[in-house]
């Protein structure tokens, strides 16, 4: 993973992965958050499905809890050691 470095302070970010079993939702400031957001309006290569858990290559900043996520791509999850 490339490394990133956050936008608000400047720190280098430290690299990770999102896990987000049902997908990742994203609103504009005018929207309106619904009361039930449907999973297929996760955005892309976000959602997990039931035998198919997937990962997104992710960056955080501890100081200012920044976190950039990357979907244009979905990794397998990895396993525990």
């Amino acid at each position: 993973m490339n490394a990133q470095t956050c936008p608000q302070c400047g720190k280098e970010m430290l690299s990770g992965y999102v896990f987000a079993p049902l997908g990742i939702h994203w609103l504009s400031k005018s929207q309106k958050p619904p009361i039930f957001h449907p999973v297929w309006r996760a955005l892309p290569k976000t959602l997990n499905w039931r035998l198919r858990r997937r990962e997104n290559p992710a960056w955080h900043c501890d100081q200012c809890q920044m976190l950039i996520v990357d979907h244009s791509q979905s990794l397998p999850l990895r396993r525990r050691s």
